[in-house]
């Protein structure tokens, strides 16, 4: 069987994770088993990279997240347990790994430090989702082979036969069966947003279209301009934080700082999303007042 896995992020993991413990629990291992993992930007994907900066943080506490399953989980295979990102980050084997894997001295002590219920740095999720890969390939048989590819895939299309080939840039390759997980995608502008752009170009004003905020650059944007963030979800705590604390800034209780951007912030019911992480990592001050606010409105 050979199978192409589109995504190598926490979903395109888990279904290698999935399709490894069917194989050795469910079949007789007869017929060799061939896994191809494609992503541009290796394990962990585009919005886990590792060499993003640390105040990217995730929407999830970090005691709330493990890539790993327990008797909770309905699954035909045997658990795999392991440790949550919380007991992973806590850990030797965490140190020892980002130590390896060249981390910096800041992000390790991050990782020693953190809280339950902070928001881990997505680098640092990168990283576990790295180290899960790892234990993942350390534990293959002898006629189970494992492959990423860091390219684009760039068409698919099913044979007479009903086999899928799939190509890249510079090769094709037939497959038996094909896995999407593709995880967060950029879009085409819709109308509304094509007019944003228009007037933006129009005025010489700057505009950046939907996308992962890390993958913009905010760094020649002037101090003091105003800046208008369409949306309170995740990417405007990102834009916040990359505007705030990523130019050196820092947090201070009701208190306007001169220099600083002046944010005006947008969206349909004008509340933040409260699921959400906070452009803070350890201090939960930000997270309380926002709850505060949140409720002055229920």
């Amino acid at each position: 069987m050979k199978i192409a896995i589109i995504g190598a992020g926490p979903r395109g993991v888990l279904v290698t994770s999935a399709l490894l413990s069917q194989y050795k629990q469910r079949t007789d291992q007869s017929e060799p088993l061939e896994i191809k993992i494609f992503d541009p930007y290796g394990i962990g994907g585009r919005v886990w990279r590792t060499d993003q900066w640390n105040g990217l943080v995730m929407n999830s506490p970090a005691d709330q997240v493990s890539l790993f399953t327990d008797e909770s989980v309905n699954l035909s295979s045997k658990v795999y347990d392991g440790p949550a990102l919380f007991g992973w980050l806590q850990s030797d084997i965490a140190k020892k790994f980002l130590t390896d894997e060249g981390f910096d001295q800041e992000m390790i002590e991050l990782a020693e430090n953190i809280a339950p219920n902070d928001y881990a740095p997505r680098a640092l999720y990168g990283a576990y989702i790295q180290w899960f890969y790892s234990e993942l390939l350390r534990q293959l048989s002898h006629n189970i082979s494992i492959e990423v590819v860091k390219s684009q895939i760039i068409s698919l299309n099913t044979n007479q036969d009903s086999k899928i080939n799939v190509a890249t840039s510079d090769k094709e390759e037939i497959f038996d069966k094909v896995v999407m997980a593709l995880g967060q995608q950029d879009n085409y502008l819709n109308t509304s947003e094509q007019q944003l752009a228009s007037y933006a170009e129009e005025n010489d004003l700057k505009y950046f279209q939907p996308t992962h905020p890390g993958d913009v650059n905010v760094d020649d944007l002037p101090a003091g301009e105003p800046v208008i963030i369409r949306g309170l979800s995740l990417s405007f705590l990102d834009y916040t934080s990359e505007l705030t604390l990523g130019r050196g800034g820092q947090y201070f209780k009701m208190m306007m700082v001169p220099y600083s951007i002046n944010h005006l912030a947008e969206s349909q019911k004008s509340l933040p999303v409260l699921s959400m992480g906070y452009p803070t990592i350890q201090n939960q001050l930000v997270k309380n007042d926002m709850v505060k606010w949140y409720n002055q409105f229920s």
